[in-house]
């Protein structure tokens, strides 16, 4: 089976918007590596699926969805 990372109209606009937030309240640098990080984080999901979080509200699905929470420390 290959998985694949979707990424919604919805999210890649919030991705616009935590861009511009950070880089207005930061800078860019910071804002750059935030995104960046929150990019790169569903990754995880194709060598291992297990470790995201299955969607509830889209179980009823043929395919399963699954979510992570991503923390910048």
């Amino acid at each position: 089976m290959v998985l694949k990372i979707i990424w919604s109209e919805f999210a890649e606009n919030q991705l616009d918007e935590i861009y511009e937030y950070y880089q207005k309240k930061a800078s860019p640098r910071i804002a750059k590596k935030l995104l960046k990080g929150i990019i790169n984080e569903p990754k995880k999901l194709i060598k291992t699926p297990q470790i995201g979080q299955e969607e509830e509200l889209l179980k009823q699905r043929e395919i399963h969805y699954r979510y992570l929470v991503y923390k910048n420390y």
